[in-house]
């Protein structure tokens, strides 16, 4: 484990408020995927086909869901597939976090410190990168670079100084 980091021990029975998630906690939410098919599933129910106000409904609970775990005191990971999306101001294709609709995958980035784009090649393994030209990225905890070796410690790391 991490120094530093607690294992959360959780209720096993539910429901388990948001409140429970405290600085000594880690939570993963793998993936973002899964979770967009969820919040649409749980809008249609057994329609076969979602109406507009069905995806604008599922459209706003990931947002919110993914808004209000960005704001609890716990460490927050959501590990999201790549979508290609064009800017409609520069006209390239950039890629941002795979989710339902056009317009929420590229806003997700802000309410969290690090955006980082993960690659496994043959030669190098699995890499991370907070710089990409054809991705909207940033980092706070880890230094803006490509090729980074693959590690939450480091993030964890930086996280817990800035909670002194």
């Amino acid at each position: 484990g991490v120094t530093g980091v607690q294992t959360c021990a959780l209720p096993i029975c539910f429901p388990v408020t948001i409140d429970t998630f405290g600085a000594d906690c880690a939570v993963f939410v793998d993936g973002l995927s899964g979770l967009s098919d969820m919040a649409m599933k749980l809008t249609i129910g057994a329609k076969p086909v979602p109406t507009l106000q069905d995806w604008g409904v599922a459209i706003k609970q990931v947002d919110d869901f993914v808004k209000q775990f960005a704001n609890i005191d716990a460490f927050v990971c959501v590990i999201a597939h790549v979508a290609m999306e064009r800017d409609e101001v520069s006209g390239k294709v950039l890629q941002y976090a795979n989710t339902l609709g056009k317009q929420l995958g590229p806003t997700l980035g802000r309410h969290f410190n690090e955006v980082i784009m993960a690659r496994f090649d043959e030669t190098n393994g699995a890499t991370w990168s907070t710089i990409d030209k054809n991705a909207d990225l940033k980092a706070t905890y880890l230094p803006h670079k490509q090729g980074m070796k693959a590690d939450f410690k480091q993030i964890i790391d930086g996280w817990l100084a800035s909670l002194i």
